[in-house]
């Protein structure tokens, strides 16, 4: 077993942050935490994603097939339930999903497309309205060539939760009727859904080894893994504040509170991913006990105002945990944030 020691540096003059040390090789033994993290907490949320889109895809075709409000409601639950999957692995900000000259996760979620928080759901309206109207006929069409603004879950909510009417109807025997008498637009979700698990599933294969292998790239250097996760994340929290996502964000389908609760729910799977190797354990190791304390008081104090619907009071507690995850952690583990392996350059 390596013989480990803590090494305190007096910062300021009222607080230590301590570095856990590995003897022979004088650096923050986080090997072993980066590695639970992609492991146990990162390539799991990956899955989750992509198995919950899968189930979205087998919802909406089973419902096209004899559409009635029993399989809209069935297909709106799984919805849902991929949505909040996809909040869970979005808080990994950083990697596959942030590729390209229109990152991957914009043709996802194109509320978060380059952290704009622009809602396009009055053109999705517009363009479901049309093909309804206008009869038109998509069983050729090839939606991964469409733009990232008509596609991803927003355009399924859309679908699925009301009608393409002026005004629309939201109730769930309305949106069935319409699939009946408008089978064009049962073609145009069904194609929407099959996309979306199509592209959970590529983010999930570039993280595993038999797919881009993103995960050997990532553990190949502890400190820019750390820093590209506690980055991430804080930048995914203070995004849901500056774009104030809770109170713009998923209209049609009043998700946006659940959502963010999903993203919280990830980062209470992360923090103790590993056991004896985790973010926390390591924390506790170097004595900073309080910063996992102002953890759980400022997310139990978001979860408060999220089941209140308390957008106010929400907002400075996910500031404050963007500011624990990208300035705390990384003094209290003796890590520095900077350019890594995942801004590209």
């Amino acid at each position: 077993m390596k013989r480990m020691l803590v090494s305190c540096l007096l910062v300021g003059t009222s607080s230590v942050a301590c570095e856990l040390e590995n003897t022979s090789t004088g650096k923050p033994d986080l090997d072993a935490t980066v590695l639970a993290m992609a492991d146990e907490a990162i390539i799991p949320a990956a899955e989750g994603f992509a198995s919950s889109t899968n189930d979205l895809s087998g919802s909406v075709t089973g419902l096209c097939a004899a559409p009635d409000e029993a399989g809209v409601e069935a297909a709106r639950t799984q919805w849902r339930a991929a949505a909040e999957a996809w909040n869970r692995f979005t808080i990994y900000d950083f990697g596959p999903m942030s590729e390209g000259v229109t990152p991957a996760d914009a043709f996802i979620d194109s509320f978060k497309a380059f952290r704009q928080g622009k809602s396009y759901v009055e053109t999705l309206r517009e363009e479901q309205r049309t093909l309804v109207t206008m009869g038109t006929d998509l069983s050729g069409e090839d939606l991964s060539g469409w733009n990232f603004q008509r596609v991803g879950l927003v355009a399924i909510e859309v679908a699925l939760f009301e009608t393409a009417t002026d005004p629309p109807d939201a109730a769930a025997s309305a949106v069935a009727a319409e699939l009946v008498a408008q089978p064009q637009k049962c073609t145009y979700l069904v194609k929407q859904v099959e996309l979306l698990a199509q592209r959970a599933g590529e983010l999930h294969l570039a993280w595993v080894p038999e797919g881009g292998d993103y995960r050997a790239l990532f553990l190949s250097s502890t400190n820019d893994a750390l820093g590209a996760v506690l980055t991430g994340i804080g930048g995914h929290l203070e995004y849901l504040e500056l774009r104030s996502i809770a109170t713009q964000a998923h209209p049609v389908s009043s998700q946006a509170y659940a959502n963010i609760s999903a993203s919280l729910d990830e980062l209470e799977v992360l923090l103790p991913a590993g056991g004896a190797d985790s973010l926390a354990t390591r924390l506790d190791e170097a004595r900073a006990s309080d910063v996992l304390d102002a953890i759980s008081e400022h997310v139990a104090a978001a979860r408060e105002a999220i089941t209140n619907e308390d957008a106010a009071a929400l907002g400075p507690e996910l500031i404050a945990l963007d500011t624990i995850l990208r300035a705390d952690i990384p003094q209290a583990l003796g890590i520095e944030l900077g350019l890594n392996f995942t801004d590209g350059d």
